[in-house]
């Protein structure tokens, strides 16, 4: 008699949420208008930063002075000028809930890839703000 054995199977609790962005600002260099979305380069990379949000927060007020409290203003001034900024853009969930991902900061710089050092030490000073989760990315393959 033959028996077939079946490992045991473990099934592992992820946690990840999907949820659909919309761009509620964008500062862009040279205009919006001619810049492509999909990267130009291998040598393009991100700065990307992600914020939950309390509940009952005045997220009116957040919407305001984005520039500030996502560190797109530090950004903005404190990149060195050879990773090239291209764009910042601020993104914000289409259908607010209580848990998840509720903004998103996108910062695009072409040349990022070739200085990821100099990129990792500003991703760092944004970590120390202990304000949402920040790190660097690069586009493997789009569709």
């Amino acid at each position: 008699m033959c028996k077939f054995l079946r490992p045991k199977l473990t099934i592992a609790s992820i946690s990840f949420f999907t949820a659909a962005y919309e761009e509620v600002a964008t500062i862009a260099r040279p205009p919006v208008d001619v810049v492509p979305r999909k990267p130009t380069s291998s040598k393009t990379g991100y700065i990307l930063s992600a914020f939950r949000v309390f509940p009952g927060e005045d997220r009116e007020k957040l919407d305001r002075s984005w520039l500030l409290w996502t560190g797109a203003r530090q950004i903005y001034r404190r990149l060195p000028p050879h990773l090239g900024l291209r764009r910042i853009t601020f993104h914000k969930k289409i259908c607010p809930v209580d848990h998840g991902i509720t903004y998103v900061l996108l910062c695009e710089c072409p040349s990022l890839m070739d200085y990821v050092p100099e990129a990792c030490v500003l991703v760092d000073q944004l970590r120390a703000r202990c304000c949402g989760y920040t790190a660097l990315y690069r586009v493997v393959d789009a569709f």
